[in-house]
């Protein structure tokens, strides 16, 4: 109980190539990690003016995004 970590580190993608990681509570559900992840400066650069056509979430991993 005492050892556990209660953030994880969550990388995030944009067509496959990392762009930023972030911090993340182990229990945050998936809209709280696609609101963090998209609110991302690096992130926002990256898909300002353009439709996002998919966006995979594993909790405690990764969001990718497809555009």
């Amino acid at each position: 109980q005492y050892l556990q970590d209660n953030k994880k580190t969550i990388a995030v993608q944009i067509n496959g190539k990392l762009k930023d990681i972030f911090e993340a509570d182990v229990n945050a559900s998936k809209s709280d990690l696609e609101s963090q992840a998209l609110a991302l400066e690096k992130v926002q650069k990256h898909i300002d003016n353009i439709t996002i056509k998919k966006l995979i979430i594993i909790p405690g991993k990764i969001v990718n995004v497809v555009v």
